[in-house]
């Protein structure tokens, strides 16, 4: 007898890795999107797996070593909310200087540059926000050029100073420099000629 739908979805989630966070378009191909919504949030009652925010869930591991349950990081949920909206996504703001080990911070708001809408959500405290940029902006690049862009412009001009670039020279290989450098010609002027500074420094000849 063929499971239903219900069982159907639960054998899926079962077949997760622990840290995949998914919603209703990871079922499309068993029930339509009304009919998974109320399966998922049947079995979020059961605890089999936990909601997050509206349309997304996880199922929760138990860590022994530290005695508690698992929870998705924010950059896991930010990435699952890009997979479930097909968006380009990528850090920017605070959030990017504490990624390139440029700050030592831990933001309590995590901002992203967007293909999509703008966006903010509430999570555990802390603020997600996606803020809309052209498509051509972070659209076919390497996320390395993107992330590196929204670092320096964030910082702003003739603020990076040459011990936080010996840093950012450390970060990539000698061929994600080449990437970087070829995607990154188009950025503003005083943002290339940083990122000239960190990628061509003769690693890679």
């Amino acid at each position: 007898m063929r499971p239903n739908i219900q069982e159907q979805i639960e054998q899926r989630i079962e077949s997760f890795d622990d840290s995949y966070i998914f919603s209703s378009k990871d079922f499309l191909d068993i029930s339509d999107n009304v009919t998974i919504g109320v399966a998922l949030s049947r079995i979020a009652k059961s605890g089999k797996i936990q909601k997050i925010i509206n349309g997304l869930y996880y199922k929760p591991v138990y860590i022994e070593l530290i005695k508690e349950y698992s929870i998705p990081s924010i950059d896991d949920i930010a990435k699952a909310l890009a997979r479930k909206f097909n968006w380009t996504i990528s850090p920017s703001g605070d959030y990017s200087l504490n990624i390139l080990h440029l700050s030592t911070q831990v933001p309590n708001t995590y901002e992203y540059v967007s293909s999509g809408p703008n966006r903010e959500y509430i999570i555990r405290g802390k603020t997600l926000i996606f803020k809309n940029v052209r498509q051509g902006v972070i659209n076919g690049f390497h996320p390395d050029s993107i992330l590196l862009v929204q670092a320096i412009q964030s910082l702003g001009k003739n603020r990076l100073e040459q011990d936080e670039i010996k840093i950012l020279k450390g970060l990539f290989t000698k061929q994600e420099k080449k990437i970087i450098l070829d995607e990154t010609k188009y950025a503003p002027n005083w943002i290339y000629e940083i990122i000239k500074e960190i990628c061509e420094d003769g690693k890679y000849d």
